[in-house]
């Protein structure tokens, strides 16, 4: 196998590895660029959370959101220097870059894991299978490829 063969195949598992990450973490863990607010929100009225709970739990996906937002940026910078290359390819550049938004897409699953743990460990067992039944819903009802958003009939 020759070796564009592999960096091809290399960049494709990766990529694979990567939306297979996104697509199992919980939304509700730790903002994503989303709003710990409207998150904190939508699991006390589910999870019925109380004053302390509502607190802690807002500190957390807040603290979250901070720890995540350098990182979003990078994202954006690295997937614009990435479509930037479609008319001079630089297959060593293109190989760094993807490497380092792996690199980062790790860390912010990781920085979810460790969020819905500690979200968790604040709940009782009656919230916990409350939130697992919130999650389990999620998406459900949707087309299957549709995005959130306004209908657009």
């Amino acid at each position: 196998m020759n070796s564009r063969t592999q960096v091809i195949l290399r960049r494709t598992a990766g990529a694979l590895a990567l939306l297979t990450t996104m697509a199992l973490t919980p939304a509700f863990a730790a903002p994503q660029g989303g709003n710990p607010e409207r998150m904190l929100e939508r699991m006390a009225q589910h999870v019925d959370l109380s004053d302390t709970q509502r607190v802690e739990i807002g500190e957390l996906l807040q603290a979250a959101a901070a720890e995540g937002a350098a990182d979003r940026a990078r994202m954006q910078e690295i997937r614009r220097e990435l479509q930037s290359q479609g008319a001079s390819f630089d297959a060593a550049a293109s190989e760094s870059l993807t490497e380092e938004l792996g690199a980062i897409t790790a860390r912010n699953a990781y920085r979810r894991t460790e969020t819905r743990a500690a979200v968790r460990a604040l709940l009782s067992e009656e919230q916990r299978a409350k939130l697992d039944a919130m999650e389990s819903q999620r998406g459900k009802g949707r087309e299957p490829g549709k995005m959130k958003g306004p209908r657009q009939d």
